[in-house]
């Protein structure tokens, strides 16, 4: 969490965001950390970034069939 806080001080930050089975991808906008809200790069106007949309994007095409994988 130190190192993402920094980076988000930084500027470094581009997005943050969870993956599992259930949830796809989920994103992040800030995260609590040492009583201060940590920015995590996702602006206001967008639902989710660049790289979280092209992860959920991927999951689901493997999921559909739609993306060859090992794992299927």
């Amino acid at each position: 969490m130190s190192e993402l806080a920094e980076a988000s001080n930084e500027g470094r930050l581009l997005e943050v965001f969870g993956a599992g089975t259930a949830a796809i991808v989920s994103p992040v906008r800030k995260i609590s950390y040492k009583g201060a809200l940590v920015d995590c790069g996702l602006k206001e106007s967008e639902e989710a970034g660049e790289i979280a949309t092209r992860m959920k994007n991927w999951i689901e095409g493997i999921q559909y069939g739609e993306e060859s994988h090992e794992w299927r």
